[in-house]
Parts: structure tokens; C-alpha cells; sequence
């Protein structure tokens, strides 16, 4: 998500000299940097059971899942033939969403985790197996042929996406800077 939707809007940001340290993690360890002052601003996935009152949110954009395999792959079915799952946790967290709307039943369970997406997808491409992943790393491997959309969903699943700072940080002007980019700028 770093990466693809956070990086490539920085220059501005940058050109206007403001610094900028960009940090991973799953939801939780990130909500914790975020409500110590070890991050300003964060992205998060999840806000379920985060203490709300404590944080300044706006919703930002959903990310759409969408479940691949590799190219030429027979189309997934869950009453099928068993398949391998990639997933970046042994929970697989996109997945979960993802098989609890089309089908309302658990994923299977993941037979390689790899803690990167965008290894996720490379491991896919290379014939490992399938997985959910966002469209927007999928987009470039679809267009190019090498992987296929493995199942459409009758409506789109989408995870909601927020902006998230510590409240009482809002009016800081460096992160204002970058909260105000971030919601204008088109993505």
C-alpha cells in the first residue's frame, strides 16, 4: 500500500521541505506507534476496536480485493478441486474478508505466507498458487498477462481505508501538510 498509494505523492511534499519517514506494519502495531508519537500520520486497514476518541480519522478510499492465480489458471472454485493460498499472514486477513462474502466460509489455509504483497503477487505470477490481493497490485499483472482474475464477485469486496493521526496532532503544521495532500491528491 506504501508503495503504491502513499509514495508516488510525495515529491510535493518533499519539495516543500518536509521530511518524511514511512514505516510498515500490520494494523495494531501501527495504531500502537501511532497513539505513542512514534508515527504522525498512519494508514490503517482496521479501526475496529481502535480507541476512536483518540484519533483524529478520515475515511480515504477502499481497496478493492480481487482473487488471482496464475496465468492460464482455471477459474476457483471453493466446492473444487483443492489449491494452494498464498498469503502475507498465516490469517490471511483479505482472504478471510474476501471468502466470508462470496461464499460465507473461511479461506483455505495458506500454504506459503510471505509478509510482503507485492511478493504475494510475484509468488502467484510464478505459478505458486492463488490469493487475494488488492487490485491495485494486481492491475500491472493482469494488464501484462500474467496473472489471471481467478473469480469475480458478485459485488465488489472493498476494505475501507483511513487517514489516522493522534487527536490534538491535526493542527501540527508539518502534518497537516501531508494529511491535506494526501486526501487532494487524485490516486
Amino acid at each position: 500500500m506504501l508503495a503504491e498509494l502513499v509514495l508516488p505523492h510525495t515529491l510535493p511534499l518533499l519539495d516543500a521541505g518536509i521530511e518524511l519517514h514511512c514505516q510498515i506494519g500490520l494494523p495494531g502495531e501501527v495504531l500502537t506507534k501511532l497513539l505513542s508519537d512514534q508515527l504522525d500520520i498512519a494508514v490503517l486497514t482496521k479501526v475496529e476496536g481502535a480507541p476512536i476518541k483518540q484519533l483524529y480519522l478520515l475515511p480515504w478510499q477502499n481497496e478493492e480485493f480481487v482473487l488471482v492465480g496464475p496465468a492460464g489458471c482455471a477459474p476457483y472454485d471453493p466446492a473444487g478441486e483443492k489449491q494452494r493460498f498464498i498469503g502475507y499472514a498465516e490469517s490471511m486477513p483479505m482472504a478471510r474478508r474476501y471468502f466470508r462474502a462470496c461464499w460465507g466460509d473461511s479461506p483455505p489455509s495458506p500454504t506459503l505466507t510471505v509478509p510482503d504483497m507485492r511478493a504475494v503477487v510475484r509468488a502467484v505470477q510464478a505459478g505458486t498458487g492463488y490469493a487475494v490481493v488488492p487490485m491495485y497490485l494486481a492491475a500491472s499483472g493482469l494488464a501484462q498477462g500474467t496473472l489471471d482474475v481467478a473469480h469475480t464477485a458478485e459485488s465488489p469486496v472493498v476494505n475501507p481505508l483511513y487517514l489516522a493521526m493522534r487527536r490534538g496532532r491535526e493542527h501540527l503544521p508539518r502534518v497537516r501538510a501531508v494529511f491535506t495532500h494526501l486526501t487532494s491528491s487524485p490516486l
